[in-house]
C-alpha cells in the first residue's frame, strides 16, 4: 500500500486572521497560504469577491475604524464557507498590499485594520490638511509621552502632560482622545487594584502597526536636544526588542 505525500504548500502573502467562528479551532495556525485556504470559488470569482473585500477595508480605512469579520460576512453574502472566506482574504491580503501598499492586520475586537507598509512614521505636515496637521501633531505627541512613561499613562497623567503643553489642550483634546481609542491607536485598560479604579492608556494596534519607536525615541531626543537615543535604559531596551522582533519575522 502507497503512502500518499503531501505537496509542500505554496509561500504566499500573510494576513492575519481572527478566529471568532469556532470555539474549537482556537488553537489553529491562521497563517494560511492559498493551497491550504482553498474552496470551490473559481480563480476569477476569488479576486472578484477579493475586490469587494478591499472596497470595504478602504471605506473603513477612510474612517479609521476596524472594518469586523461578521460586515464582510453579511456584506458578501457568498462568503458563507469557512474556507471560501479564507481564500477570499488571502487574495484581498496580496491585492492590499501589491497595489495600495497596505497590510491587512486583524484586531483584538475580531476585526481588520489597514496598516500602511510604505509610509514613514511622521507624515510630512506640508501635505496634510490644517485640522490633520493638528491631530497627527496631537498623536505624536501622546504617544511619544506614553512611550516615554514606559509604555502606560493614566488619564490624569496625560491630562497633566497636555495642559503643559497648553493651557487649554487637555480638556479641549478630550473628543481627539477617544478618536485615537476608535482608530485603535490608544488603548484604555482600567487597574481596578486602586482605590478609585485607574484609567491607563496604552499603544493600541494601529499605533504598534505604524510607528517605529526607534523614531519616536529619536524624535524625543531632538526635542530634548544633546541626547542620544542609548541615554534611555528602559525605552532603549523596547527599541532593540522590537528590531530583534522584525529580523526574526523577516
Amino acid at each position: 500500500m502507497s503512502r500518499r505525500t503531501k505537496n509542500k504548500p505554496r509561500k504566499n502573502v500573510v494576513v492575519e486572521m481572527d478566529d471568532d467562528t469556532e470555539e474549537e479551532e482556537e488553537e489553529e495556525d491562521y497563517t494560511l497560504t492559498q493551497s491550504q485556504g482553498a474552496c470551490q470559488l473559481s480563480e476569477k470569482d476569488v479576486k472578484k469577491l477579493a475586490g469587494q473585500v478591499c472596497n470595504m477595508l478602504l471605506a473603513a480605512e477612510i474612517r479609521k475604524s476596524p472594518l469586523k469579520s461578521s460586515d464582510i460576512r453579511k456584506g458578501i453574502t457568498s462568503l458563507k464557507s469557512r474556507s471560501s472566506y479564507k481564500t477570499v482574504m488571502i487574495k484581498a491580503g496580496e491585492m492590499m498590499e501589491h497595489l495600495f501598499g497596505y497590510k491587512i492586520m486583524s484586531v483584538k475586537t475580531h476585526g481588520y485594520i489597514l496598516v500602511n507598509t510604505v509610509g514613514s512614521t511622521f507624515a510630512k505636515y506640508e501635505q496634510l490638511p490644517r485640522s490633520e496637521e493638528v491631530k497627527r501633531g496631537l498623536l505624536i505627541a501622546i504617544l511619544a509621552a506614553i512611550f516615554m512613561n514606559e509604555g502606560k499613562m493614566s488619564v490624569g497623567g496625560l491630562e497633566s502632560f497636555l495642559n503643559a503643553l497648553d493651557n487649554d489642550l487637555g480638556s479641549s483634546s478630550k473628543n481627539m482622545i477617544q478618536e485615537f481609542l476608535r482608530q485603535k491607536y490608544l488603548e484604555s485598560t482600567v487597574n481596578d487594584l486602586t482605590e478609585p479604579p485607574t484609567t491607563m492608556y496604552t499603544w493600541g494596534d494601529r499605533a504598534n502597526a505604524e510607528f517605529c519607536k526607534k523614531k519616536v525615541l529619536e524624535f524625543v531626543c531632538e526635542v530634548y536636544g544633546n541626547m542620544k537615543p542609548s541615554m534611555w535604559t528602559y525605552q532603549w531596551k523596547l527599541v532593540n526588542e522590537e528590531n530583534d522582533g522584525k529580523e526574526s519575522s523577516s
